[in-house]
């Protein structure tokens, strides 16, 4: 699926946009020419993955132009700057930005007010085929269960998957418990959360457990199906990656040969997680490109998991905002 109507800006051109995003969106069907990037230089090297893409150093070299869509991959201390540059001089796009990092009130301020616009946030982790599975086993799970997520560092990820697993309207389950290197959540009565956030990927792995079965990903990929119905793992082939349990798949995305390459070895837990956030992205751009019902994660709520990081760092208890 190709789509040269469409034209795309993104601010930043650093290891993010290089790795997930440009090749995200080329997979997905945008034509490269349809891209710009914003950056501060142009005397900075360029990374070869974004070689023939046009480049641009301010937001004044673009006037009169109009973009269907924006993404805000900048660094924290410019992000909302850039964000409210891009929101007045583009405010009929669809405007996407990487989850905001501030600490001062008068910055969550102008965060928050930025929510109110047509923003989405680029947060990953809701969109991940593996994290979005286990989620959805959390979400419909009616007895008692138990989600690990173990050694992946961030805590505003973990914040943007509880978020979804609760749905963010049941006044209560809002509270969050931090103790010595974990961080414990119950959406429910009877389920818990649990995230483990001293990282060390190659230790890395989700665990499901229930008063019937025991589900693990190991962020393995192996060459062909098998038969355990306790692990979770991927398959890849030449143009295809498919995620199951056991013997079942559960969900298959077509990804040309080369992208899946990108991100060989898979006998590196990194990398694998790597490839979730990538294969994340296209369905995400897919979706959108199709005109269909995409749900990237909320601007706003990205702003709010900010919000809770920063309760949850001073203290022992927060709730999720």
């Amino acid at each position: 699926m190709q789509r040269p109507d469409s034209r795309i800006l993104i601010a930043g051109a650093a290891w993010r946009v290089w790795r997930f995003i440009v090749p995200a969106l080329l997979a997905a069907g945008y034509l490269r020419e349809s891209v710009t990037i914003l950056r501060r230089s142009t005397e900075a090297e360029l990374h070869p993955g974004l070689e023939g893409i046009r480049v641009v150093t301010s937001l004044d070299a673009l006037e009169g132009e109009r973009f269907d869509m924006t993404m805000n991959c900048t660094a924290a201390a410019a992000m909302l700057d850039v964000q409210e540059g891009l929101v007045r001089r583009f405010p009929h796009a669809r405007h996407f930005c990487d989850t905001p990092t501030f600490s001062d009130p008068a910055d969550a301020v102008r965060a928050l007010r930025l929510g109110l616009k047509r923003m989405h946030s680029l947060e990953d982790w809701p969109l991940m085929p593996n994290l979005a599975y286990f989620a959805a086993r959390m979400r419909k799970s009616r007895n008692r269960a138990e989600l690990r997520i173990e050694h992946f560092g961030i805590l505003t990820h973990f914040l943007s998957l509880y978020r979804t697993i609760h749905g963010d309207w049941h006044p209560f389950s809002r509270g969050l418990v931090r103790s010595e290197g974990l961080v414990s959540a119950s959406p429910a009565r009877g389920r818990s959360v649990l995230f483990r956030y001293r990282k060390n990927l190659p230790l890395a792995k989700l665990a499901l457990q229930t008063t019937d079965c025991l589900l693990e990903d190991f962020h393995e990929v192996e060459p062909s199906p098998h038969n355990d119905p306790e692990v979770f793992y991927r398959v890849a082939t030449e143009g295809q990656v498919s995620y199951l349990q056991g013997a079942t798949t559960i969900s298959s995305t077509p990804i040309e040969a080369v992208w899946i390459r990108s991100f060989e070895p898979f006998s590196d837990r990194k990398n694998v997680h790597e490839l979730d956030k990538f294969i994340g992205l296209v369905r995400l751009f897919r979706a959108i490109a199709a005109g269909g019902a995409a749900r990237p994660y909320g601007y706003l709520a990205s702003v709010r998991d900010n919000l809770t990081s920063l309760k949850l760092s001073s203290g022992e208890r927060s709730l999720l905002l």
